[in-house]
Protein backbone atom coordinates (compact mmCIF):
# COMPACT_ATOMS: atom_id res chain seq x y z
CA UNK A 1 0.00 0.00 0.00
CA UNK A 2 1.74 3.09 -1.20
CA UNK A 3 -1.05 5.35 -2.50
CA UNK A 4 -2.56 8.21 -0.59
CA UNK A 5 -5.42 7.17 1.72
CA UNK A 6 -8.86 7.97 0.31
CA UNK A 7 -11.60 8.90 2.79
CA UNK A 8 -15.30 8.64 2.16
CA UNK A 9 -18.28 9.41 4.35
CA UNK A 10 -19.87 6.26 5.72
CA UNK A 11 -23.60 5.62 5.80
CA UNK A 12 -25.65 3.27 7.94
CA UNK A 13 -25.56 0.81 5.02
CA UNK A 14 -21.79 0.55 5.57
CA UNK A 15 -22.26 -1.00 9.03
CA UNK A 16 -21.60 -4.59 7.82
CA UNK A 17 -18.35 -3.47 6.15
CA UNK A 18 -17.36 -1.53 9.26
CA UNK A 19 -18.06 -4.63 11.39
CA UNK A 20 -15.78 -6.71 9.14
CA UNK A 21 -13.03 -4.13 9.54
CA UNK A 22 -13.73 -3.98 13.28
CA UNK A 23 -13.21 -7.75 13.58
CA UNK A 24 -9.79 -7.43 11.95
CA UNK A 25 -8.80 -4.34 13.94
CA UNK A 26 -10.10 -5.38 17.37
CA UNK A 27 -10.38 -9.21 17.21
CA UNK A 28 -10.52 -9.52 21.00
CA UNK A 29 -13.79 -7.56 21.33
CA UNK A 30 -15.28 -6.43 18.00
CA UNK A 31 -18.51 -4.48 17.73
CA UNK A 32 -21.16 -6.32 15.67
CA UNK A 33 -22.84 -4.64 12.69
CA UNK A 34 -26.06 -4.16 14.69
CA UNK A 35 -24.19 -2.09 17.31
CA UNK A 36 -22.54 0.02 14.63
CA UNK A 37 -25.91 0.55 12.92
CA UNK A 38 -27.37 1.60 16.26
CA UNK A 39 -24.61 4.14 16.81
CA UNK A 40 -24.94 5.51 13.28
CA UNK A 41 -28.68 6.01 13.72
CA UNK A 42 -28.07 8.49 16.55
CA UNK A 43 -28.11 12.19 15.60
CA UNK A 44 -24.72 13.80 15.10
CA UNK A 45 -22.80 10.55 14.63
CA UNK A 46 -20.56 10.67 11.58
CA UNK A 47 -18.57 7.84 10.06
CA UNK A 48 -15.68 7.56 7.64
CA UNK A 49 -14.15 4.68 5.73
CA UNK A 50 -10.61 4.86 4.42
CA UNK A 51 -9.23 2.88 1.52
CA UNK A 52 -5.80 2.56 -0.03
CA UNK A 53 -5.41 1.30 -3.58
CA UNK A 54 -9.09 0.34 -3.60
CA UNK A 55 -8.90 -1.75 -0.42
CA UNK A 56 -10.89 -0.69 2.66
CA UNK A 57 -8.40 -0.55 5.52
CA UNK A 58 -10.01 1.42 8.33
CA UNK A 59 -12.94 3.34 9.67
CA UNK A 60 -13.96 5.82 12.33
CA UNK A 61 -17.03 7.15 14.11
CA UNK A 62 -17.33 10.50 15.84
CA UNK A 63 -20.26 12.00 17.73
CA UNK A 64 -20.60 15.70 18.35
CA UNK A 65 -23.26 18.34 18.73
CA UNK A 66 -23.01 21.85 17.32
CA UNK A 67 -20.99 24.24 19.48
CA UNK A 68 -20.39 21.57 22.13
CA UNK A 69 -17.71 18.87 22.32
CA UNK A 70 -17.16 15.77 20.21
CA UNK A 71 -16.20 12.22 21.13
CA UNK A 72 -14.37 9.81 18.87
CA UNK A 73 -16.35 6.62 19.34
CA UNK A 74 -13.86 4.48 17.45
CA UNK A 75 -10.95 4.73 15.06
CA UNK A 76 -9.06 1.80 13.68
CA UNK A 77 -6.87 0.56 10.87
CA UNK A 78 -6.26 -3.07 9.85
CA UNK A 79 -2.73 -4.29 10.67
CA UNK A 80 -1.41 -4.13 7.10
CA UNK A 81 -2.63 -0.53 6.76
CA UNK A 82 -0.80 0.84 9.79
CA UNK A 83 2.14 3.26 9.73
CA UNK A 84 1.08 4.57 6.32
CA UNK A 85 -0.80 7.76 7.22
CA UNK A 86 -4.21 6.05 7.25
CA UNK A 87 -5.07 6.76 10.89
CA UNK A 88 -3.86 10.35 10.48
CA UNK A 89 -6.21 10.77 7.49
CA UNK A 90 -9.14 9.40 9.54
CA UNK A 91 -8.30 11.66 12.47
CA UNK A 92 -8.17 14.71 10.19
CA UNK A 93 -11.53 13.77 8.62
CA UNK A 94 -13.07 13.63 12.10
CA UNK A 95 -11.49 16.96 13.05
CA UNK A 96 -13.02 18.45 9.88
CA UNK A 97 -16.47 17.26 11.03
CA UNK A 98 -15.85 18.75 14.48
CA UNK A 99 -14.81 22.08 12.97
CA UNK A 100 -17.96 22.14 10.82
CA UNK A 101 -19.96 21.66 14.03
CA UNK A 102 -17.97 24.50 15.63
CA UNK A 103 -16.67 22.16 18.30
CA UNK A 104 -13.64 23.34 20.24
CA UNK A 105 -12.48 20.01 21.72
CA UNK A 106 -12.52 16.39 20.64
CA UNK A 107 -12.09 13.56 23.16
CA UNK A 108 -11.36 9.85 22.94
CA UNK A 109 -10.58 6.96 25.23
CA UNK A 110 -7.79 4.47 24.60
CA UNK A 111 -6.65 1.41 26.51
CA UNK A 112 -3.90 2.31 28.93
CA UNK A 113 -1.81 -0.58 27.56
CA UNK A 114 -2.16 0.53 23.91
CA UNK A 115 1.17 2.33 23.79
CA UNK A 116 1.26 2.56 19.98
CA UNK A 117 -2.11 4.33 19.83
CA UNK A 118 -1.21 6.58 22.75
CA UNK A 119 2.03 7.64 21.05
CA UNK A 120 0.09 8.33 17.83
CA UNK A 121 -2.50 10.49 19.62
CA UNK A 122 0.21 12.44 21.45
CA UNK A 123 2.09 13.03 18.19
CA UNK A 124 -1.20 14.21 16.63
CA UNK A 125 -1.58 16.84 19.36
CA UNK A 126 -3.70 15.00 21.90
CA UNK A 127 -3.06 15.62 25.57
CA UNK A 128 -3.98 13.34 28.45
CA UNK A 129 -7.10 14.76 30.05
CA UNK A 130 -7.97 12.04 32.53
CA UNK A 131 -8.43 8.37 33.26
CA UNK A 132 -11.54 6.18 33.37
CA UNK A 133 -10.93 3.29 35.79
CA UNK A 134 -12.21 -0.07 34.54
CA UNK A 135 -13.59 1.50 31.33
CA UNK A 136 -12.79 -1.61 29.27
CA UNK A 137 -14.54 -4.61 30.79
CA UNK A 138 -12.90 -8.03 31.02
CA UNK A 139 -13.38 -10.18 27.91
CA UNK A 140 -12.42 -13.84 28.32
CA UNK A 141 -8.68 -13.92 29.00
CA UNK A 142 -8.38 -10.15 28.57
CA UNK A 143 -8.62 -8.38 31.95
CA UNK A 144 -10.55 -5.20 32.62
CA UNK A 145 -8.48 -2.13 31.92
CA UNK A 146 -8.46 1.61 32.50
CA UNK A 147 -8.88 4.06 29.65
CA UNK A 148 -6.75 7.14 29.18
CA UNK A 149 -8.80 10.10 27.95
CA UNK A 150 -7.17 12.28 25.31
CA UNK A 151 -8.28 15.78 24.38
CA UNK A 152 -7.59 17.51 21.08
CA UNK A 153 -8.16 21.26 21.12
CA UNK A 154 -9.15 22.50 17.68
Amino acid sequence: MTSKPEIRTATIEDAPLMAKLEARIFPEDPWPAADIQGMMSVPYVYGHIVSVEGEDVGYSLIQGAPKAVADILTIGVVPEGRKKGVAKALLEAMFDVARELEVSSVYLEVRQSNTNARAFYQKAGGVEAGKRPGYYRAQGAIPAEDAIVYQFVL
